[in-house]
């Protein structure tokens, strides 16, 4: 097996991150798009495949968000 078939091979799918978010993958797909998350094609069929680290940090990133949504009166919450 080449490295780079390998290497491709432990990147996480749209679905496997969709599951990770509890979205569905269209979600993940326009994500994607806004450039929320990075993904890099693969395959002949150009499949989206994302990185670990890539996936942890927008994980973190929309677990912040969602923090501070809730918690208006945090002293790091912005105020409009």
């Amino acid at each position: 097996m080449k490295r780079k078939e390998r290497y491709y091979q432990t990147m996480l799918s749209t679905g496997d991150v969709a599951r990770i978010f509890e979205v569905y993958p269209g979600t993940i797909r326009r994500w994607c798009a806004e450039g929320r998350i990075r993904s890099y094609r693969s395959g002949p069929r150009a499949c989206r495949r994302f990185l670990r680290e890539d996936v942890a940090v927008a994980y973190l990133d929309r677990s912040f968000q969602k923090y501070f949504r809730n918690h208006n009166n945090h002293p790091y919450a912005s105020r409009s």
